[in-house]
């Protein structure tokens, strides 16, 4: 809640025209890579909802447990699906009382029970001050004040008396929210929400050395030190207008954010929505507070919102023309509608044989049988034979938005190259399978998850993008890890244009592929959007290499 709430609030939205922004999905990963099941699940449904439909939501302080959830679902006849509260920052029976804490998260298990999503926030005091403050005093003097340049330096720089101070902050909040994660609910945090906004001792810090280090330092303290890992990460900026800047300005980097919000107490302009879904990157975003609800032909031009959330003593006074409209708009999902799912994880290996898949090659090499089923897993064996042309073994199967994971395993002696291609396509004539197609090579590892595209036309690296085959190291990944005697994962999501690939945790690609994949030549050979499956043999190489574990899931 931003400190103009008291203000009345601006009527009538801007009417926009809709959106031209249609970036892609980013894959609905948490990026905390030790992300509890339920909270990866979480994500995927949030993923599932954007440009279909929204969640309802209701703020709650902390001290009175669930009362406006209760309220506007007594005005709207629907109860709200995301049940919100803080852990504040004064004290005795205060709305906004840390004594309220325990009794905030047993009602966040009750609430969960019930079925609500969970999300929770924190207007927490300056680390220069001992919570708890007093009401009114204590947020124009804590919450509301500033640090001075020294004392934000001193925050953000590790050993210092300051740093110290705001870890014990930290250290405070996290036993709760161990409580949800050991409760095994999933949480949508968004700390320092307002961030870009003037009037929050954390905000209005731009830089890499401003809000952005506050923010990764809470990652670092709360996701490796205390090990939650039922959080996901909401950053949370406010509209930008005259007090709160450009939203990139504060902007702490894609790898620490699973969903974008904007708080919004005046007109829905298009630029808060599109502006923020071209930061996202295709990432979920999420109206995080709200002060009144946005007209349903607002949302028609801003589709892309995936949950709203009503401030309390605001959003909840009156049941408005606009409450119900938006309440009963079949895209609007309040608790207990059903929510969507993302398609189940489905093997394509059956760990025995090879049944849906087949050998594609050309004629004098398909009875070489390169490809076997061996002890569980599926390996390719050319050691000692390099009289070959190009050899796939392909999935009969046609993807076009999918996730698969898979293990590969490479070996010392073997000096070949494989990959995995995708969204691909046999041309019998040709001898070839054109597509894409994520690289393995083990000799050299550092390219192993970077796309090349098997494409005839193409025939060149595409993310990074170079004119042909030839690939330095300096051009791959800044950081990869590959296990040269062990099981290596293997992650490839596909959605829409947006190609992105992880080697063990760790992302190597992650790019639109937009003007290649639907390329004339592409569009020619029915390649690029919608295709095969297939694990490559190199021509010519000797190549010893074995595949395990193969799933895949369906996105659309």
């Amino acid at each position: 809640m931003n400190s103009f709430f008291l203000l009345p609030l601006l009527a009538g939205a801007l009417l926009a025209q809709p959106s031209l922004l249609s970036p892609e999905p980013a894959p609905c990963v948490p990026v905390n890579p030790h992300a509890t099941p339920e909270a990866r699940a979480l994500l995927h449904t949030i993923c599932a909802l954007s440009g279909k439909q929204i969640l309802s939501g209701q703020h709650n302080f902390p001290n009175h447990r669930s009362r406006h959830s209760e309220r506007l679902a007594q005005l709207t006849g629907k109860h709200p699906y995301v049940w919100g509260s803080d852990f504040g920052f004064t004290g005795g029976d205060d709305k906004d009382s840390i004594e309220g804490r325990d009794g905030m998260i047993a009602e966040a298990i009750r609430q969960h029970a019930a079925g609500s999503i969970i999300t929770l926030m924190w207007h927490v005091v300056r680390p220069t001050d001992d919570e708890p403050v007093q009401p009114g005093i204590g947020w124009r003097q804590s919450v509301q004040n500033r640090l001075n340049d020294d004392e934000w330096a001193a925050l953000v720089t590790p050993g210092t008396a300051l740093n110290r101070r705001w870890l014990a902050q930290i250290d405070t909040i996290a036993p709760y929210l161990k409580r949800l994660q050991e409760a095994r609910i999933p949480v949508l945090w968004r700390p320092y929400h307002e961030n870009n906004g003037n009037w929050f001792w954390w905000g209005a810090r731009p830089g890499a050395n401003g809000f952005a280090a506050l923010w990764r330092m809470t990652y670092e303290r709360m996701v490796h030190f205390h090990r939650l890992d039922n959080l996901l990460w909401v950053w949370n900026p406010n509209a930008p207008n005259r007090n709160a800047g450009p939203y990139h300005e504060f902007h702490p980097g894609g790898e620490y954010v699973d969903v974008y919000a904007a708080d919004i107490y005046g007109p829905y302009d298009q630029s808060h929505h599109d502006e923020l879904l071209t930061l996202a990157k295709g990432k979920p975003i999420a109206l995080g507070e709200i002060g009144r609800p946005p007209t349903l032909e607002t949302l028609r031009s801003q589709p892309m919102w995936t949950w709203f959330m009503g401030w309390s003593d605001i959003f909840d006074r009156e049941a408005t023309p606009e409450h119900l409209a938006l309440f009963n708009d079949p895209k609007t999902l309040s608790r207990g509608d059903k929510l969507p799912q993302m398609g189940a994880w489905a093997a394509i290996f059956d760990g025995k044989t090879l049944n849906g898949w087949r050998v594609e090659a050309k004629p004098e090499d398909r009875g070489k049988e390169f490809w076997s089923v061996t002890d569980g897993v599926i390996q390719c064996d050319s050691l000692g034979r390099k009289d070959h042309d190009y050899v796939w073994l392909l999935h009969e199967r046609e993807y076009s938005d999918f996730e698969l994971r898979m293990q590969v395993r490479g070996f010392r002696d073997s000096p070949g190259n494989s990959g995995v291609q995708f969204r691909s396509r046999y041309d019998r004539q040709m001898g070839w399978l054109h597509g894409p197609q994520a690289d393995i090579h083990p000799p050299a590892p550092w390219r192993t998850g970077l796309i090349y595209d098997e494409t005839w036309e193409t025939r060149r690296w595409i993310a990074p993008s170079l004119k042909d085959w030839r690939i330095e190291p300096e051009q791959g990944p800044k950081r990869w890890n590959w296990d040269p005697r062990g099981w290596n994962d293997l992650h490839i999501i596909c959605l829409g244009t947006r190609i992105i690939t992880s080697v063990n945790g760790i992302r190597i690609t992650n790019e639109d592929l937009g003007a290649v994949l639907t390329d004339e030549a592409h569009r020619k050979r029915n390649v690029g959007m919608k295709g095969h499956i297939a694990l490559q043999l190199h021509s010519k190489d000797e190549l010893k290499i074995q595949f395990r574990n193969i799933e895949v899931r369906e996105l659309r």
